[in-house]
């Protein structure tokens, strides 16, 4: 029986590409839709981890003094490479433990 199925590499992939779409959701789609109709406020609330996190991204950059600037390709380049690596571990992470859990109740 082959153990190794590699749980994380999954989770990692799905958690990169979830995490792209939602923050392109809730960047460009949700703005547009604000013009024409009012957002209800459940929005705000599955929004605001996604939010949360794109600022502890950012965040380091401020603090070195070399701020992101999201208007030059090089700061576009970087934010959105952040933010695949921002999914990407947090997908390893759920899939390691989904992975442990998984492996437990066969043994």
């Amino acid at each position: 029986m082959n153990t190794n199925k590699k749980y994380w590499l999954k989770g990692g992939i799905i958690g990169a590409i979830i995490y792209g779409v939602v923050m392109v959701l809730l960047s460009h789609v949700l703005q547009i839709i604000s013009w024409i109709i009012p957002i209800p406020s459940w929005i705000d609330i599955i929004s605001a981890p996604f939010i949360y996190l794109t600022t502890l991204i950012i965040f380091p950059s401020y603090l070195l003094g070399a701020p992101i600037n999201l208007q030059s390709p090089i700061g576009i380049t970087i934010f959105y490479v952040s933010m695949f690596l921002a999914g990407f571990f947090m997908g390893i992470i759920i899939g390691w433990l989904y992975g442990k859990v998984k492996n437990r109740n066969k043994v």
